[in-house]
């Protein structure tokens, strides 16, 4: 039998958020890597998602935001036309993606959105918890 590990570190299992402090323009803005962040520690993205502050319209395309780890997609959330302001739009993965610490992610702005008055804004983020060996 193997004994379970305790931890005293009173961040064990507590969930953290990591707000991107840029604005993403949904609709007006140039798609384009918006923040690089080097994680300080070993963490496990349990979620990821965008805040919207400004209603969303696209008709045609829906905008699309991603995180990356280098060339690699994380997590891509899709937001639709007619997302009102105060919504959450989030990517709940089965599976945690460790990152390890020193590894970069990036917040990008993969895909704005088209048709009609293309318009939205709002702010990404991670939640996620620090990875305990």
């Amino acid at each position: 039998m193997v004994a379970s590990k305790t931890y005293r570190d009173p961040s064990f299992g507590a969930e953290s958020l990591f707000i991107c402090p840029i604005e993403i323009d949904t609709g007006d803005g140039t798609p384009a890597n918006i923040l690089s962040y080097t994680s300080t520690k070993a963490i496990r993205i349990i979620e990821a998602g965008i805040m919207i502050t400004e209603a969303v319209v696209g008709t045609s395309v829906d905008a699309v935001v991603v995180i990356k780890e280098g060339a690699t997609e994380l997590f891509s959330v899709s937001i639709p036309d007619t997302t009102a302001v105060g919504v959450t739009v989030k990517d709940i993965v089965g599976e945690s993606v460790a990152i390890a610490a020193g590894d970069t992610l990036i917040f990008n702005h993969k895909t704005k959105a088209t048709g009609g008055t293309p318009a939205g804004k709002g702010y990404m983020y991670i939640k996620y918890a620090e990875q305990f060996a």
